[in-house]
């Protein structure tokens, strides 16, 4: 997982700047990059979830490479 700079934000349901996101792994790199998917997917359910916010919703395929 790889971006340089600051532009991004995971305020994904701004109404102002909505954006879509995609993060992509695989099994065979579950224990490099699961712990870090399910940083992100814990953040971003707790900032698309509050009031006056453009509905959202996420589509989660291979659960099996996100620690819950």
């Amino acid at each position: 997982m790889h971006w340089s700079g600051n532009y991004f934000t995971l305020d994904i349901s701004k109404v102002e700047a909505a954006k879509i996101v995609l993060l992509a792994g695989s099994l065979q790199k579950q224990e490099a990059f699961g712990g870090e998917f399910s940083l992100y997917m814990d953040r971003l359910i707790k900032i698309i979830n509050q009031h006056e916010k453009l509905k959202s919703f996420l589509i989660i395929d291979e659960f099996t490479i996100l620690f819950l």
